[in-house]
């Protein structure tokens, strides 16, 4: 993260606008190298074999936040501690 935030502290960068420093057609490449390492240590934090391609990767992060939000199924409901919480105070407030 660090990387990014230097990046785009140069003196080259720092008088663009974040639209400016993220502009597909000119993203300076100092910038575009320090976000591609970050992706793939975050990348590495989800899948340690890492992402086939973007669409590998968004799959995952569905699958992950699906659970995550559902808690009327198995996985969801022990994954998401708040509603863990929640639905312990629900049965124990039931006289």
């Amino acid at each position: 993260m660090q990387a990014v935030l230097d990046a785009r502290a140069l003196n080259k960068n720092n008088s663009a606008t974040l639209a400016d420093l993220y502009d597909p057609d000119f993203m300076p490449p100092e910038l575009r190298k320090a976000h591609r390492e970050l992706d793939a240590a975050v990348d590495k934090l989800y899948n340690p074999r890492g992402f086939a391609d973007e669409r590998a990767r968004v799959e995952h992060l569905f699958r992950l936040y699906e659970r995550l939000v559902d808690p009327l199924t198995g996985d969801g409901a022990r994954q998401n501690a708040r509603v863990n919480r929640a639905a312990a105070r629900a049965a124990r407030a039931k006289p």
